[in-house]
């Protein structure tokens, strides 16, 4: 699974966000707010949020 830098607006339902500390966070769940706010698994342990333009890190299945 290769790893890619994109914007949040790109991210995929399974994708694997690389946070800072080293843990990653699987994208089970994607919501969309006003003002360009991203949630991935809200109200989850894991929950993240930022913007959509926001540049991270993650490990996307490839696709056959």
């Amino acid at each position: 699974m290769p790893k890619l830098h994109i914007p949040a607006d790109d991210f995929q339902l399974g994708d694997l966000v690389h946070l800072a500390d080293g843990r990653t966070v699987k994208i089970r769940v994607l919501e969309r707010g006003g003002r360009g706010l991203i949630v991935v698994n809200p109200g989850a342990a894991d929950r993240l949020e930022g913007r959509v333009w926001e540049q991270v890190t993650v490990t996307r299945e490839e696709m056959s």
